[in-house]
């Protein structure tokens, strides 16, 4: 794990003297526990813990996380869930529900499939610029009568897990998330998929996933920006932390699809261990960040992660 060690949560004033260690986590214990997980398929006794994993997401965004839950849970044994491996259950930890991979479709009549587009949609008109608004736009309303292309199919990518749960699972979750979708008829497979990721942004450091690119893949020199691509690109220019950091892999495809930024920290206590963090004494705010990718993406993606050792 990236010096997750020096993590400390920060309060809002960013006050060194307010700096608290991150709430009920040792991470070097943590680190040094073994860890005895499995995935398995999807259950109906894990619709609690993947609302949970989905409050991650979403945070207090009016969605229907139960029904979003039970869509994951319709499509077993498609994707997988993180739980602790059968020999070492017990009675407490059944229920426990530690990650989720899995893709639920996004064109559908289902009121929660409405809530996800209209909670993109709304952050996507006051932080993406109007092309990149206009993307998502015709992406999630693919089945709107002159707006979109009833043609294509929406997916939504899940992949949450707890915060600072070893990151080694994703590779082997990734190549079987790989089996799952290649075994598709091709009728059911998807033409776009959305993940929402969560990062923290320093906004005094230097990123490492973007120089003088927006988030169309298009040079930005010599040109005359707006309010929303300037806001985007200073976010662009900064330290990012990515709380699963096998979506880091996304940005270093070199094709570019279109993504967009929103902070968060207003939605979490100044507590949480998902708002804003201190690390080695500079500040990282939450955000998430809404990426829009191709199958052909997302399946260069999927292979990235299963090809790689963290």
């Amino acid at each position: 794990m990236e010096d997750l060690e020096n993590d400390k949560v920060c309060n809002n004033d960013e006050s060194e003297d307010d700096e608290m260690d991150m709430p009920g986590e040792d991470v070097k214990e943590m680190e040094k526990m073994n860890f005895d997980f499995e995935a398995f398929p999807p259950s109906e006794e894990d619709i609690e813990g993947l609302e949970n994993l989905l409050a991650q997401i979403f945070l207090r965004a009016e969605i229907n996380r139960k029904e979003l839950a039970d869509s994951i849970i319709k499509i077993s044994p498609f994707g997988c869930v993180y739980k602790p491996a059968e020999e070492c259950e017990d009675d407490e930890s059944q229920s426990i529900v530690c990650g989720v991979l899995s893709i639920v479709c996004l064109t559908g009549t289902e009121k929660h499939f409405d809530d996800v587009s209209n909670f993109v949609l709304q952050r996507a008109k006051k932080f993406a610029t109007g092309s990149v608004f206009k993307q998502f736009e015709n992406f999630l309303r693919v089945t709107d009568e002159g707006i979109g292309d009833s043609r294509l199919k929406a997916g939504f990518l899940i992949n949450e897990r707890l915060l600072q749960f070893p990151v080694q699972i994703s590779a082997p979750a990734f190549a079987s998330l790989y089996n799952d979708y290649n075994s598709l008829p091709k009728k059911e497979r998807y033409q776009n998929l959305l993940i929402i990721i969560k990062i923290r942004i320093n906004k005094e450091g230097s990123s490492k996933d973007s120089e003088h690119q927006s988030s169309e893949g298009i040079q930005t020199q010599n040109k005359k920006l707006g309010k929303a691509e300037r806001r985007r690109l200073s976010a662009n220019s900064c330290d990012i932390i990515f709380d699963n950091p096998e979506e880091e892999l996304l940005f270093t495809m070199q094709q570019h699809f279109p993504y967009f930024q929103y902070p968060v920290e207003s939605e979490v206590e100044s507590a949480s261990r998902f708002g804003c963090i201190r690390r080695n004494g500079l500040v990282y705010r939450p955000y998430r960040r809404a990426c829009l990718l191709t199958e052909e993406q997302f399946l260069q993606f999927v292979q990235l992660v299963s090809n790689s050792s963290f």
